[in-house]
């Protein structure tokens, strides 16, 4: 019998059921590597890519990031050359129809817009070829990190901008393109309907601490302790009660609830080192796991900042199938509970 769960941030229910794993299954998972003659991203290859909106490294003495004077980087900010959001592309042309209408304009009942300041860019988080942050060095991990906070920070500075997402696809079921190892940042000029919603539910306990929804979820895995994988001084990590997928986990802040922008640098660095550790366990757990990392952060422009944020991963094992695109309820077939479990046992062969 399936356990049913309902995930109350992002509004869905969630049936955990094992039994699944024991499906039959004439299927096996194959991607077909094809290299590039010349990696766009390795180091000495920057001329395949557009101008970089940054470049930085790590100063071992002051133990910060900086910007790079040499060449030498760890770390690259440059734009995305294929753009889902391209302010350079014109509206498409607004031509009369038989009916009356013109091709670009509102019709009923589809509405239609043009994102003008919307962008996109992708951060290089090592100049040699790996592709997970399983085999970033400290260095590249911290700098990389970092370069996250700064560029988030830039993004809110931009009036025109609402909404910004960081997020990283590892391998292709992930939805990689390219092995090395990079994350997205998309920073747009209107907020998604389901982010306007979610954020909104976020807050709806109440503007006080103890009345945030992240935080009443947090402080009961705590206590609950069958979910939490470890804590650190500032971020817990623990596999939510309504996981949709297995091993998917979150990382929250319980000491200061502030976006990751606003985040001082020993939270980040502990921040970083627990994204890595979960990266070495998970690839400890599945071979070569494909996975995602979403950074989830209030809205630029939003005037409560505290108690929307948190880290979201997952792996990709298993399928979205027509139930869950049709009813929006998801089936888990691996508990939370065994998930965590595993996952500490991992932790600690580790040395976290």
């Amino acid at each position: 019998m399936a356990d049913l769960r309902y995930d109350p941030i992002n509004d869905l229910w969630v049936a955990v059921a094992e039994v699944r794993t024991d499906r039959p299954n004439e299927y096996r998972p194959r991607a077909e590597i094809v290299p590039l003659d010349r990696c766009p991203f390795c180091l000495g290859n920057e001329a395949e890519t557009p101008e970089p909106i940054a470049e930085a490294t790590w100063d071992s003495v002051a133990h910060v990031s900086r910007p790079v004077t040499d060449g030498r980087w760890l770390v690259r900010v440059i734009p995305n050359r294929f753009p889902a959001f391209d302010p350079n592309v014109s509206p498409v042309e607004r031509t009369p129809t038989s009916h009356g209408d013109s091709i670009g304009s509102t019709v009923e009942p589809y509405q239609q817009a043009h994102s003008l300041h919307s962008c996109q860019e992708l951060v290089i988080e090592s100049p040699r070829h790996v592709e997970s942050y399983s085999q970033l060095s400290d260095d590249e991990r911290l700098v990389s990190f970092f370069v996250y906070r700064e560029r988030l920070q830039c993004y809110r500075r931009n009036r025109q901008l609402k909404y910004a997402l960081l997020f990283k696809n590892c391998r292709p079921d992930a939805g990689a393109s390219l092995a090395h190892i990079h994350s997205q940042l998309f920073a747009l000029d209107f907020v998604p309907s389901s982010v306007s919603i979610k954020n909104r539910r976020l807050g709806r306990l109440g503007s006080t601490p103890s009345q945030w929804l992240l935080k009443q979820i947090t402080e009961f895995e705590i206590a609950r302790e069958t979910r939490l994988v470890t804590q650190g001084q500032r971020w817990s990590m623990f596999c939510p009660f309504a996981s949709r997928f297995g091993f998917q986990t979150w990382i929250v802040p319980h000491h200061d609830w502030a976006p990751l922008w606003n985040q001082d640098d020993t939270a980040i660095i502990e921040l970083s080192r627990m994204v890595q550790m979960w990266t070495r366990a998970i690839e400890n757990t599945v071979e070569n796991p494909a996975y995602n990392v979403l950074f989830h952060n209030p809205l630029l422009r939003q005037s409560n900042l505290s108690g929307h944020s948190y880290v979201e991963l997952f792996v990709r094992i298993g399928t979205v199938a027509g139930f869950e695109w049709g009813s929006n309820c998801w089936i888990n077939p691996h508990s939370p509970e065994a998930a965590a479990s595993l996952l500490r046992e991992k932790f600690k062969e580790c040395d976290w």
